[in-house]
């Protein structure tokens, strides 16, 4: 049996789904807190600088909480790795702001190497990866996560160096 990729997706991202995201929701800050949390101990024995701008205001993102910490734990995880061969200052930043449409925008930034344009556009689909070790998975799946609780991931041309993931939460939650 062939199985789609969207099927594929909901197997991995079992028990998330936007069913359950009316009686769900956290604050951002604390999300991006308790990751940084998780893995400063690993930045520091790499001399990454990990620092934090928190401006979103008190919103809740209506969200499944464990997910987006996944999601956030993968980009984080991602930026560290690509800082691995970097010479010179090491740095990664997670910050979180509100939109004027009233959105919340969560960003996982490094000043790593970067990302070509031109694998932008595949960055999100399955078996895709810039690194030589792993499965290309990973942001196929953050990607998948985001799509069912209706949050957008992009990396926007930042125009320096390094790469910045960009997830927008709808706030207040979505109508069904």
């Amino acid at each position: 049996m062939q199985m789609t990729r969207r099927q594929f997706f909901r197997i991995c991202a079992a028990g998330v789904g936007s069913s359950s995201l009316a009686a769900l929701g956290f604050a951002p800050g604390e999300a991006l807190a308790e990751v940084r949390a998780f893995k400063l101990a690993r930045a520091t024995e790499t001399r990454v600088d990990l620092s934090t701008a928190f401006g979103a205001g008190a919103d809740i993102i209506w969200a499944d909480a464990s997910a987006i910490r996944q999601v956030l734990l993968n980009l984080l995880i991602n930026a560290l790795q690509a800082l691995e061969n970097h010479e010179g200052e090491r740095r990664v930043e997670l910050r979180s702001r509100n939109s004027p449409n009233g959105s919340v925008i969560l960003e996982v930034s490094d000043n790593g190497p970067g990302i070509p344009p031109e694998q932008r556009t595949r960055l999100f689909h399955p078996f895709v990866s810039t690194k030589t070790k792993g499965m290309g998975l990973g942001l196929a799946v953050c990607a998948d996560i985001l799509h069912e609780h209706r949050a957008t991931i992009i990396v926007p041309d930042i125009g320096r160096p390094g790469a910045t993931f960009r997830l927008t939460f709808p706030c207040p939650p979505p109508s069904s």
